[in-house]
């Protein structure tokens, strides 16, 4: 996840009275200025205290105010880099074809991506644990259905976007719990060796949505939508939304009876 993704989902996560969440509204709407402003430039800007900005600064994740500002500054120079959907190769194409070109390419990998048994083994795997938790850096519909029939069989789940949330979390897994990742892997992204790390010394098991090789490859059980195909963000992130969703109803027709 790059600083911009982290600054919205705190937005949209935060309560509408929150004061980290007029912070957050501030830096979104100043983007340039911040990238190189001070942390007290930065409260002036956004009307709070410079205590307030490192708070919420650290509800992103961050260790200090040099690495959030870095951060934002490579967001913001390389904008269309980061918030990128389509390749870069494909710029000049009409989108609409490009996009039914990427849905076409989507579909042929759902095959190999939701085998009968490979789901069927998942469902049985979440069927025996006592708790699944999804760290994925969106906000997932696929993600709120397969909760629901978690729920319903007496699992507890959890479903994280920040990385400080994410860790918190993580905190209270162990051999009885399962987590399902999904990475944005570019450099600036945030470093989730600590997470997976932790999740690994408790005897917690990774499931990975990640299209070709994953930088936390040493921590993962399970590969999840695999292949050397990048194609593009949007392949990455309806592939893992199309597996959820099918898992959900393998989960719910085996185990709910529903």
């Amino acid at each position: 996840m790059n600083v911009l993704q982290n600054l919205v989902e705190l937005y949209n996560h935060l309560p509408m009275d929150s004061t980290y969440r007029e912070v957050a509204k501030g830096i979104l709407t100043h983007l340039e200025e911040v990238a190189d402003a001070t942390i007290y430039d930065v409260a002036e800007l956004t009307c709070s205290s410079r205590t307030t900005v490192w708070r919420m600064i650290q509800k992103m994740g961050y260790g200090s105010y040099s690495e959030f500002r870095h951060a934002l500054k490579q967001s913001v120079s390389h904008y269309s880099y980061y918030n990128r959907l389509l390749p870069m190769e494909q710029e000049g194409e009409p989108v609409e074809a490009v996009f039914a070109a990427q849905l076409k390419a989507i579909a042929k990998a759902l095959p190999t991506d939701l085998k009968g048994e490979g789901l069927e083994q998942m469902a049985e795997l979440m069927a025996g644990k006592s708790k699944v938790s999804f760290y994925i850096p969106f906000h997932s519909s696929a993600v709120s259905t397969l909760q629901q029939n978690l729920a319903m069989a007496g699992k507890e789940t959890a479903a994280c976007v920040l990385l400080p949330d994410m860790q918190e979390d993580a905190k209270a897994m162990d051999a009885t719990g399962l987590a399902f990742c999904m990475t944005i892997e570019h450099a600036e992204a945030q470093d989730l060796v600590p997470l997976f790390g932790a999740l690994k010394e408790q005897g917690t098991q990774i499931a990975l949505f990640s299209s070709g090789t994953s930088r936390y490859e040493q921590f993962v059980d399970f590969h999840l939508c695999g292949g050397n195909d990048r194609g593009s963000a949007m392949n990455g992130v309806m592939r893992c939304e199309l597996y959820l969703f099918a898992l959900s109803e393998v989960f719910r027709r085996e185990y709910l009876g529903r």
